[in-house]
């Protein structure tokens, strides 16, 4: 899971004016003057359209939530910007989709930003492509990519994205876990590993931001990200929303 450096700029709404790859006239729900923060795109999901329904025929104004048709591709991991700050496109971590790692390049004009209608200021993002443009969408090159995450400061501290294979288990066990929103959520409680011998699911501890007794879930690595702020505040970040932990079923551990 990546995550892109918390830009103190908001990109305008040529994200939301762009036109669509062949029907060019279908309706924008968010306006094109509309303004949006850069660093709030990260983590938000991305949907694929029904392939029997063309997005010409699909009133974007009327959309309340993503229709039951629509498939969750994948969430945004990052965004890739030039010195200039020119954006270059959105890194798209569609490993669930596409099969486990897999991440995929899109430009700013294969999107479209819909309100969310149960969240004020909320949005989800819509690909104007199908599974197989999806596919065929370059792969991103972390190599090609010379200032990344390890540089993006929170007031004013450093903020240093720290791997896992860089830890050993008592420094990552009982890490305080939070939100996007640097809200608290739990802690990490332990992990599982595949038969490959690498961890392939993160514990956390959840319960107390929710009101309710402490219970276990189950998140996948590319669900967590490491970060270290100030220097030596280590902390897990979630790329789930509070209502997703709590609709999640409770991990128990086998045996």
């Amino acid at each position: 899971m990546k995550h892109a450096p918390l830009l103190a700029f908001t990109l305008i709404g040529s994200l939301a004016a762009t036109s669509l790859r062949s029907e060019p006239e279908a309706p924008q729900f968010i306006s094109e003057d509309t303004l949006i923060a850069v660093s709030s795109v990260t983590g938000h999901k991305l949907f694929l359209p029904g392939k029997d329904t063309p997005l010409s025929e699909i009133d974007l104004e009327e959309l309340k939530e993503p229709a039951e048709e629509w498939t969750m591709a994948g969430h945004i991991a990052e965004l890739v910007m030039t010195r200039d700050g020119t954006l270059r496109g959105v890194v798209v971590d569609a490993g669930g989709f596409l099969g486990k790692g897999a991440t995929r390049v899109v430009s700013l004009d294969e999107l479209r930003f819909l309100p969310d209608a149960d969240e004020e200021n909320e949005f989800f993002l819509l690909y104007t492509g199908q599974k197989e443009d999806l596919k065929a969408a370059p792969e991103y090159d972390e190599d090609e990519v010379r200032l990344r995450a390890a540089d993006m400061r929170k007031d004013g501290e450093k903020v240093e994205i720290v791997q896992l294979s860089d830890l050993d288990s008592e420094a990552f066990l009982g890490l305080a876990a939070f939100g996007q929103n640097d809200n608290w959520i739990g802690e990490v409680s332990q992990v599982t590993f595949a038969d490959d011998g690498k961890i392939d699911q993160v514990i956390l501890d959840i319960g107390g931001f929710l009101g309710m007794g402490e219970t276990q879930v189950a998140l996948p690595l590319d669900m967590i990200e490491l970060r270290r702020l100030g220097g030596d505040d280590l902390r897990a970040y979630v790329s789930a929303t509070e209502e997703e932990l709590q609709n999640m079923e409770p991990w128990e551990e086998e045996g």
